[in-house]
């Protein structure tokens, strides 16, 4: 839910492109939107996976997808502190959209184990 609210919300209001990360052009209040539902996107849903990956680990059955939920959880928690330190700004795109691979392929992941039960 955070996730799909999130991106949706993130989508209405778009990235000023001429905004650079030293913040010397002022940006727009879309552009402060932007950034804080993508934040809390960035930090909700890697969150949320890895309490699904918890719970799973209740569930015998359910091992292998608690063990990918929560790796894949840890592997976007990573991602997303290093985004938001600043430290890669160069890349920022690159890594925003490994960020999104990531949470894509733990849907997927998730929706073939479902359509197996």
């Amino acid at each position: 839910i955070f996730y799909g609210m999130g991106t949706i919300l993130t989508s209405i209001f778009p990235y000023d492109s001429y905004v650079n990360n030293d913040f010397s052009k002022v940006a727009s209040s879309s552009q402060h939107i932007h950034n804080l539902c993508g934040f809390l996107t960035y930090v909700f849903a890697p969150l949320s996976i890895f309490s699904i990956g918890l719970g799973l680990r209740k569930s015998a059955v359910e091992n292998k997808l608690a063990n990918f939920s929560i790796i894949s959880s840890v592997l976007l928690m990573m991602l997303v502190f290093i985004l938001f330190s600043g430290a890669v700004s160069a890349f920022t795109d690159v890594l925003q959209r490994i960020l999104e691979s990531i949470f894509l392929l733990w849907f997927v992941v998730c929706a073939f184990r479902i359509k197996a039960q």
